[in-house]
């Protein structure tokens, strides 16, 4: 299989008809690691849910490891993991026993994996989720990623917080060793090119709901040399969507005619979006 994800058209909207995501073309080589860089709020979180099946999008269609996303969302969580900057663990519950209740929810689970980094982060079986560090909890969410062994792994903004919490270089390594030598898929989504570059030489760009090309990682370093901007997806992205760009979560210019509701609203952050879409039933057995 050359491709590991593939998408066409995808579009996510909310009843309010706010769009998150706007004709998503995405394509993700197999066997390697792909940036997917974007500011906050660009769609990226909502088009990693919908990749896992935990959100269906509302036009466009696509595959992940050849798997339909839509009618086929079961077996690929099987396949596919996910990890975050700020991991949503039961806080009550001690090391030992999220990883024995996460494990169930796979069809495999490489245990000498787990122990191997249960070692290498120092992570104790008997502490209580609560009481570990942000890095901590970084480091145990990685290790339930790893563990099943995926062919793909989702790795949302793993390098923002401040700089002491940060899983750093260790983080992306261990992805490196475990996913990427083994010949497995990962894409990372970052806002700055700083983190993308720990683990990816090629880049996709999504801004606004829409997405553009796979760019080298070095083709995109030296536009922000010559442009002598910040590497952050903020600066970058709108050097690749030159105005006029129509954001499709604006309003439109006009007013609406005969009490009509205007077709697109302003969305400001992709918590919003999620705040008005009613939840699968699928996520709240994930």
């Amino acid at each position: 299989m050359d491709t590991a994800v593939e998408t066409w058209g995808l579009t996510k909207k909310g009843r309010s008809g706010t769009a998150v995501l706007d004709n998503v073309y995405l394509r993700v080589p197999a066997g390697k690691a792909l940036g997917l860089l974007g500011p906050e709020g660009a769609g990226k979180t909502t088009l990693f849910k919908i990749l896992l099946g935990l959100q269906k999008p509302t036009t466009g269609g696509g595959f992940c490891l050849g798997l339909d996303l839509v009618t086929e969302s079961i077996f690929i969580r099987d396949r596919v993991t996910y990890a975050e900057n700020k991991p949503h663990l039961y806080e009550y519950l001690i090391v030992q026993e999220m990883i024995d209740l996460t494990r169930k929810f796979y069809s495999h689970w490489n245990s000498a994996v787990a122990d191997k980094y249960l070692d290498v982060f120092e992570l104790p079986l008997r502490q209580k989720i609560k009481k570990l560090s942000l890095r901590r909890k970084q480091m145990l969410a990685l290790i339930l990623a790893l563990a099943p062994e995926p062919d793909l792994l989702l790795l949302d903004e793993p390098a923002p917080s401040p700089a002491k919490e940060s899983p750093g270089q260790e983080f992306f390594d261990t992805v490196t060793t475990e996913i990427l030598n083994k010949g497995r898929t990962a894409v990372v989504a970052a806002r700055r090119l700083d983190e993308i570059k720990m683990m990816a030489s090629e880049v996709t760009l999504i801004y606004r709901g829409r997405t553009r090309g796979i760019f080298p990682l070095a083709e995109i370093e030296e536009k922000v040399k010559e442009e002598e901007i910040p590497s952050d997806a903020g600066q970058i992205c709108p050097l690749y969507f030159p105005e006029p760009f129509e954001d499709p979560r604006k309003p439109d210019a006009q007013e609406p005619k005969n009490g009509e509701k205007p077709e697109n609203l302003t969305i400001l952050k992709e918590e919003k979006e999620e705040a008005e879409t009613e939840p699968d039933p699928e996520e709240e057995n994930t």
